[in-house]
């Protein structure tokens, strides 16, 4: 039996956009991965998928799952970033996927798709790694040169992303008397700099950690081809932003850009892009200890980050509640503790496709972060 979760949204005239997560057991052959990539044909059909990500427990089954992609996809595959994070339940491979229903998904070239649905163009970049021996912010510099560049042969200005995502090895490590995560920061920021004039007003983002030694990078571009089009970014009032964390500066030299959300109205949806967040009010840690507790604190900031009070502050006529999540993804540091976290965001998120892994996340004291989407549909 086949077991693929997904969500569908109506995001124009013509477009649907369909998220989808599915999973290999333990002990399964990566080879299984066609199976399921085959069931996801029949749904929506592969040449519809716009981006893909797999995490997996280790380096030969990273390849293994790179091998099935590029013989699957006869070599042309979406962006595809496949990520050194081990399944939380001990699989073999935990997977993501965007499909779209939409006249054309075109593909530029390798590691690019672009689109037109819902009253905006679409600009994928996906599995853009450095050259793992780099000094680390040399190589974050690297990563965000060629994000850029595949984004520009597809048409699109980084300063158009709204939903990046930046998988960093060893984040809480340390090279020399500076911490990678610092170092990763500055690079992100020295890079930012003359795209967004604040930087706490910058694209909706993740940083978490994972096995590599290396950077590896996804993203969406986007920008308005018509209608109501609008992007904004958006904050949350329990917390203080970001870039202006002080505990960070102290710990890592350097602050992180990105905003806590990114809100886009299109034609027929408002979709809520939603950055790593943690169990964090204004800029301290809640609940420490206790990873039951952690869990209930990041869902009650995201549900305060896209409610209605909130998405009314930046020219939305309505927010959206946890029910209205399409997809979310748990990182959890300590595995021991999934079966918790499992069972807090069951309860408060009910049956909507995830993906959960076992890493790092960028303060020590973090047990887990949570990211996802969430969608308000607009009627006629």
């Amino acid at each position: 039996m086949v077991d693929i979760q997904s969500r569908s949204l109506r995001i124009g005239e013509r477009a649907w956009l369909h998220f989808l997560n599915f999973s290999l057991a333990p002990k399964a052959d990566p080879r299984e991965l066609v199976e399921l990539l085959r069931e996801c044909d029949k749904r929506h059909g592969l040449s519809r998928v716009a981006r893909q990500a797999f995490f997996v427990p280790d380096r030969g089954t990273r390849e293994a799952v790179k091998a099935v992609v590029d013989k699957t996809f006869d070599g042309r595959p979406p962006p595809t970033t496949v990520i050194l994070q081990p399944p939380a339940d001990g699989g073999v491979v935990a997977a993501e996927m965007w499909a779209f229903d939409v006249p054309e998904v075109e593909k530029p070239r390798s590691g690019i798709v672009a689109l037109d649905g819902g009253g905006a163009r679409w600009v994928f970049a996906g599995g853009i790694e450095d050259r793992e021996g780099e000094p680390f912010d040399k190589a974050a510099l690297a990563v965000l040169a060629e994000a850029k560049e595949r984004f520009g042969q597809a048409g699109m200005s980084f300063s158009d992303s709204v939903r990046l995502w930046y998988y960093v090895g060893g984040i809480l490590g340390r090279q020399g008397r500076q911490s990678r995560y610092g170092l990763f920061n500055r690079a992100r920021n020295e890079f930012y700099s003359d795209k967004w004039h604040d930087l706490c007003l910058s694209p909706a983002s993740t940083g978490i950690g994972t096995l590599s030694h290396g950077i590896a990078f996804e993203g969406l571009a986007m920008r308005g081809s018509g209608g109501d089009y609008a992007c904004a970014w958006i904050d949350n009032p329990l917390q203080t932003p970001p870039f202006k964390y002080d505990i960070e500066l102290k710990r890592h030299g350097q602050t992180p850009s990105f905003s806590r959300a990114a809100a886009i109205r299109l034609e027929k949806a408002i979709l809520i892009f939603i950055s790593g967040t943690a169990s964090v009010r204004n800029s301290e840690v809640v609940n420490p200890d206790d990873i039951a507790g952690q869990t209930a604190i990041t869902l009650d900031n995201i549900a305060t980050l896209i409610g209605d009070e909130n998405l009314r502050r930046y020219g939305f006529d309505r927010g959206a509640g946890l029910a209205d999540m399409m997809q979310y993804r748990v990182y959890v540091r300590r595995p021991d503790d999934v079966d918790r976290v499992r069972t807090v965001c069951g309860e408060k998120l009910g049956a909507i496709p995830h993906a959960e892994m076992t890493a790092d996340v960028c303060w020590p004291e973090f047990m887990l972060e949570i990211e996802g989407v969430a969608a308000v549909p607009l009627s006629d």
